[in-house]
């Protein structure tokens, strides 16, 4: 396989990729409601909101981000079926409304995602360095941040293969497991990974307090799932800040010299009773943040939930 953008600037540079922020929130901080089954992503049928997009994407470029993350958290799959038993027809896409309701799940699901790497290739300058990913919620039937697994290891593959084939045809040049919690659904993505050919991908661990995933998976028990399966980038990801660094520690503890960890942890709120509780984390405090993790080993750093094109204009 040919060396990827990212490759090389892993390969290349010695301070840390600075990644862009989270888009969901950016999303609804400019105005869009984003309480439907496709998150931030409702954004590409809500008429101004795909402007919107496209102007974080280029916001997050001017602040020097070097990795941008498509908008496509939640279009998946089964997501987009719940918003399509919602929708008005009048509501679709004209592309969608086109084809026979039959086939209108699998068009949309594809739209969904063409939009949203169309939107952040579009941010990019002629000539920038600058790579795209696709990142992929959790499959769990609880929820990204589930504490438990209600399917099988197995299961959880089945759940990503039409993902995987839908972000292996877009053109990006990494795809991102993210919200992982569980041990099934970690051994999902492993088994993913040995069964087909997932190209250039990462994980993002989600954590708590202790140093370890919401669902109690330790990060020596991730990385050992994972292990074979050589992820480019392990991530400690929408994650407290005050927690990230025991995560951090555990797991560089258990991986290879080789291996490359990064984060892109949240603003430190709380999603509850579909609003945002708690209060945001600033720019400067998040970069000091930042500053530890880059002591420590991180090779990429970036923004979840909350975090926005003025904390990575900070990093």
């Amino acid at each position: 396989m040919p060396e990827g953008i990212l490759r090389r600037m892993l390969a290349r540079d010695e301070q840390p990729i600075i990644m862009d922020g989270g888009m969901g929130s950016a999303i609804e901080d400019r105005g869009i409601d984003v309480r439907s089954a496709m998150w931030g992503s409702y954004c590409f049928v809500d008429g101004p909101g795909r402007e919107i997009n496209d102007q974080i994407h280029a916001d997050y470029v001017a602040a020097g981000a070097r990795i941008l993350i498509a908008n496509t958290h939640n279009t998946r799959r089964a997501k987009c079926a719940e918003f399509l038993e919602k929708l008005d027809p009048s509501e679709l896409p004209e592309s969608v409304a086109a084809v026979a309701s039959s086939e209108r799940l699998e068009v949309l699901h594809r739209w969904f995602h063409e939009q949203a790497v169309y939107s952040a290739k579009k941010a990019i300058p002629p000539d920038a360095e600058i790579a795209v990913a696709s990142c992929l919620g959790s499959v769990e039937p609880l929820g990204p941040y589930a504490q438990e697994s209600q399917i099988t290891g197995e299961e959880a593959c089945r759940r990503f293969v039409p993902e995987l084939q839908v972000r292996r045809n877009s053109g990006v040049d990494l795809i991102i497991f993210e919200t992982l919690t569980t041990r099934c659904e970690i051994e999902g993505v492993a088994r993913l990974a040995r069964e087909h050919d997932v190209g250039d991908f990462a994980v993002g661990l989600t954590c708590g307090s202790g140093g370890e995933t919401l669902a109690r998976v330790s990060m020596a028990e991730a990385a050992d799932i994972l292990g074979d399966t050589k992820p480019l980038i392990y991530f400690v990801q929408c994650t407290r800040c005050e927690y990230v660094k025991a995560a951090l520690e555990k797991l560089q503890s258990k991986l290879q010299i080789t291996d490359i960890v990064g984060v892109y942890a949240n603003d430190s709120r709380v999603w509850k009773n579909r609003g945002w509780q708690g209060e945001r984390i600033s720019p400067g405090e998040y970069a000091k943040q930042a500053i530890i993790w880059k002591r420590m080993g991180s090779r990429v750093i970036g923004g979840c939930c909350g975090i926005g094109p003025k904390h990575i204009a900070e990093l």
